[in-house]
């Protein structure tokens, strides 16, 4: 078992903006966690990225490049996932509204394979309280970063893996605003 944060696709498919202007919120904390933790991930996660943010075929794509780079820079742990439970599948499946999961157990497999922090990082309702699909972007987000939905509590106290937004991560590992400042360099190595 390794360390690392494990990323949802979708976060990266937001990061892109960022992560190309190689500025922004997003591009920061991406930054922190290659600078002070790795990243964990699985060939299931690689697909499961390709699904939300495109074919890794396309390496120039800064996604992509972004994540090769990291690769060759060894702040990806690989990891062989740890099979979520049938127990635990079935009572997310019939209790807690989780009735088409998608690849949302292939993160907790990854997660579940890490010693630590077996953290999840996504702003996916869906990972948090997959209920509330109909509720107000406003009350989504607050249930989000309070980490009061019924899949993110259950997860945690089940398996012990965290799922937070940037926001909960920022204030779970003390991040200040100056550790995420320093720049970063991560050009594509084909670029050159």
């Amino acid at each position: 078992m390794d360390n690392g944060i494990v990323i949802d696709g979708h976060f990266m498919r937001d990061a892109k903006r960022d992560l190309t202007n190689e500025s922004g919120e997003l591009y920061k904390i991406l930054f922190w966690i290659e600078s002070n933790c790795k990243f964990a991930m699985s060939t299931d996660l690689e697909t499961a990225w390709e699904s939300k943010i495109g074919c890794k075929a396309d390496s120039l794509d800064i996604i992509w490049c972004w994540y090769e780079n990291l690769l060759i820079n060894n702040k990806i742990n690989f990891v062989s996932p740890v099979k979520t439970s049938n127990k635990c599948k079935n009572h997310i499946r019939k209790n807690l509204g989780l009735t088409s999961p998608g690849d949302i157990y292939k993160y907790f497999d990854c997660a579940n394979a890490t010693i630590a922090p077996r953290y999840i990082l996504s702003e996916d309702i869906d990972m948090h309280e997959p209920r509330a699909r109909s509720y107000s972007s406003k009350n989504i987000k607050q249930l989000m970063d309070d980490r009061s939905g019924v899949l993110c509590r259950y997860v945690y106290e089940e398996i012990n893996i965290r799922i937070g937004t940037r926001q909960d991560l920022i204030v779970h590992f003390n991040i200040s605003r100056g550790d995420c400042d320093n720049g970063c360099n991560n050009q594509c190595p084909r670029k050159s």
